[in-house]
């Protein structure tokens, strides 16, 4: 099941985290949103474990607001602790975005705060896809160990789109047979997965947030050349802070922004969207942030 923000709010992941049995995994790039804190609490209190990893030094926030951060979960009663030191660097990162039980798991674009469930354009997937929920188990326990994850859960799931690496599985996601478009915060250096869009040309539409960097504006440029019909959409009302690619027979949603790091650096976690309905939705929501855009 796809959710969409803003709209949705906090309630999919906290009514995940209140439907769960047994333990709860999260990796998370920043978690503040009280709500799910709460939930967290009272899952606790039901006597599950809940353990969170979440990045050590998010964009733009000093250590004082980390540290509080930190204090806020483990006043739930949850564990946490900082990503690995291999994804706590200047241009590595743990951008993740999930959660996963014994049975289900959880994986979107929106980090858990205000922001992603009041403003952000966000997508948010819940699925029981056994071997899903098995690879993410893997990443986690990787992770929280802080060892290297390596080949197994790439192999065990088909539909996980994991980084570091996973620019090719993208590209390949844009290259699927006919019109494709996707909705980006980022459009920076990426030439596997910017060279596939400028293959597509007209069948390929791009939307992005109206706030660019200038590597991203050349980027933006070299698309419109080759026939990529790209929009911006305001800052407000709805801030495009989404990853999401959808064409005629898969989609994708997750936390890898079109950049070398979270492409080939940062630990981030996707998930392929195969369900037709599910895949109708991100096209009819493609439709209504396309008219909100301006070239």
């Amino acid at each position: 099941m796809i959710f969409i923000e803003p709209g949705a709010g906090a309630a999919p992941i906290i009514d995940f985290i209140k439907s769960s049995h047994g333990p709860i995994d999260i990796e998370v790039y920043y978690l503040a949103s009280r709500p799910i804190l709460h939930a967290m609490a009272a899952a606790q209190r039901r006597g599950q474990l809940v353990r969170v990893i979440i990045d050590g030094r998010p964009y733009k926030m000093s250590r004082h607001l980390v540290a509080r951060e930190i204090a806020m979960i483990k006043a739930t009663g949850a564990e946490v602790k900082v990503a690995p030191a291999r994804f706590d660097q200047a241009f590595r990162i743990d951008h993740a975005k999930y959660a996963v039980t014994s049975r289900r798991a959880l994986i979107g674009t929106a980090n858990w705060d205000y922001s992603a469930f009041h403003w952000n354009r966000e997508y948010i997937l819940t699925t029981s896809d056994p071997s899903l929920v098995q690879a993410l188990h893997i990443v986690f326990r990787s992770d929280w160990d802080d060892q290297k994850a390596g080949r197994q859960p790439r192999q065990m799931a088909q539909r996980l789109v994991l980084s570091p690496r996973s620019e090719g599985r993208l590209a390949a996601v844009i290259g699927q047979p006919g019109k494709v478009e996707v909705e980006a915060e980022e459009l920076g250096a990426a030439p596997d997965l910017l060279g596939a869009l400028e293959r597509k040309g007209r069948d390929a539409r791009v939307i992005l947030p109206a706030r660019l960097s200038s590597l991203d504006e050349r980027n933006v440029v070299a698309l419109r050349q080759a026939g990529v019909e790209v929009r911006e959409l305001p800052v407000r009302p709805i801030y495009m802070h989404a990853k999401m690619i959808v064409g005629n027979r898969i989609g994708f949603i997750g936390s890898e922004n079109v950049s070398k790091a979270s492409l080939d650096h940062n630990r981030e976690i996707g998930v392929i969207v195969e369900n037709r309905t599910e895949l109708s939705q991100l096209r009819h929501q493609f439709t209504d942030d396309w008219e909100s855009a301006v070239q």
